[in-house]
């Protein structure tokens, strides 16, 4: 667990969303897994600290809301401020691509690679 996560994993975002683990980080912000206290689903959490500057998360919102529906865009169930960072609270959605690469050994076959890329181009 990363020393963040230590220092707010008491911590409840939004009313009711728990910290849990660290699932990937970004130039400007940490996605961590959360749960949902009151229905206890996984959720994704992303923080963006302030000291990034201006804050890019506020977009992400609007942007995930206006794509709702869409294959492969998560559904937004909070955004806000909690103490000293931006929280976005949304969909956790099945592993990434990287994930992926990790469990197929760092090497995906000819046929893992095709079908990945049928997928992605392929309309809804």
């Amino acid at each position: 667990m990363d020393d963040f996560v230590r220092r707010v994993q008491n911590i409840t975002i939004g009313g009711r969303y728990h910290l849990q683990r660290k699932l990937g980080s970004g130039s400007f912000g940490k996605v961590y897994l959360g749960r949902d206290a009151d229905s206890g689903n996984e959720v994704a959490i992303k923080l963006e600290h302030y000291s990034v500057g201006p804050s890019l998360l506020e977009e992400e919102p609007s942007i995930y809301q206006a794509l709702t529906g869409n294959p492969g865009f998560p559904k937004v169930y909070w955004f806000g401020q909690k103490d000293d960072f931006m929280a976005l609270i949304f969909e956790l959605l099945g592993p990434n691509l990287e994930d992926l690469f990790r469990y197929c050994g760092n090497q995906f076959s000819m046929k893992t690679t095709l079908m990945l890329a049928g997928s992605t181009a392929s309309p809804p």
